[in-house]
Formats: C-alpha cells, structure tokens, sequence
C-alpha cells in the first residue's frame, strides 16, 4: 500500500511540477531500464498506436512502482528491527 500512495504522490507531483525532482525521477534511469526490458518484448513500440506503443511505457511504470515497494520494504524492515519491543 505504501509504494502505492507514494507512486501516485510522485506521479501527482510530476504532473502538477514538470521538469521538478519526481519528473526527474520518475523518467530516470529506472524508467528507462523498464522502458528497454519492454522493447524486448514489444520490438514495434515506435510504431504509433501499436500494442507495444501503448505497453511499454507501462514496463517502465512498473519499474518504477517495483523500486517503490523496495525502498519501502526496506524501510519497513528497518524499521521492525531498531523498534524495542515493549
């Protein structure tokens, strides 16, 4: 749930401030690393309004929604661990 809420936070922001540090980070590198693992799979996507067109974006999309939930499960585990049980 929390990559969730801060993926649309981070694409909220990207869109209300362009050119900003989530715009910036939002089409960075983990989006383009995304963006090449669905051009293996869809080698047409700069062929407009191919199935690929609309897909791989979403490939890199998800690689930033997947970079989310491991810096949050992360977080989490950092947490649990430093937290003294009562």
């Amino acid at each position: 749930m929390l990559a969730f809420v801060s993926f649309v936070a981070v694409i909220w922001a990207a869109v209300d401030y362009p050119g900003g540090l989530c715009d910036r980070w939002f089409e960075g590198p983990i989006f383009q690393a995304g963006v090449y693992v669905g051009a293996i799979f869809f080698p047409d996507y700069r062929i407009l309004r191919s199935t690929g067109s609309y897909l791989v974006p979403l490939f890199g999309a998800a690689a930033d929604f997947f970079t989310l939930m491991v810096i949050w499960l992360i977080v989490v585990r950092v947490v649990r661990r430093w937290r003294t049980e009562l």
